[in-house]
């Protein structure tokens, strides 16, 4: 026979073993955003536990923004630099533990800088003569949600419903509760 494991209760904050819908279970919607900024403006300016919501991302979209072409004399640049930090930081290590004087800490340094940019250059070029035709261009990669949904707890969802009425941005719809589906200009024109 075998031990019976026990089930650890998940932190709150936390996404439990079971994925993204554990971590939701015991919230509701309480309002959609079309921009993350917006969500934070708003948490920021209200008097609530905000340690109880839980902001959602959907529709997510992977955006990649080019930079530029790469070229092999840019590729060992950013080698070079990478391995002047890592020779930096070995040469650091390496002086702790056996130079005596400032003199040798100093050229310690110096070498391992040197040693480490003239390595990082070549395998930086190397690197991209192998990479092949992907390896031309340069880009920045980001995960970019289309709207935002801001949760909490059943027990306070009415709570922040009624401090969103007051304080919420242009574009917020309200979700659940007596006013489901109305916008921020839909509660303002009802004052």
């Amino acid at each position: 026979m075998g031990k019976k494991k026990s089930k650890a209760a998940p932190q709150p904050g936390r996404p439990a073993r079971g994925g993204h819908r554990d971590a939701l279970a015991g919230t509701v919607p309480v309002a959609t955003f079309a921009a993350l900024a917006d969500v934070e403006d708003v948490l920021a300016g209200i008097e609530f536990p905000i340690g109880r919501t839980t902001i959602v991302g959907t529709d997510l979209r992977l955006v990649e923004r080019v930079e530029g072409r790469m070229s092999t004399a840019r590729a060992a640049g950013y080698g070079t630099v990478t391995g002047a930090w890592l020779g930096a930081l070995v040469a650091s290590f390496a002086a702790i533990f056996t130079a005596h004087t400032p003199s040798a800490v100093l050229s310690m340094l110096f070498g391992g800088i040197m040693l480490g940019a003239l390595f990082g250059a070549v395998f930086g070029a190397v690197a991209y003569r192998f990479a092949g035709p992907r390896g031309g261009i340069t880009g920045n990669v980001t995960l970019v949600a289309s709207r935002y949904e801001l949760r909490t707890d059943p027990a306070l969802a009415d709570e922040l419903r009624g401090l969103l009425t007051s304080d919420g941005p242009a574009g917020m719809v309200l979700l659940g509760g007596p006013i489901d589906g109305a916008t921020a200009d839909d509660l303002l024109s009802r004052r």
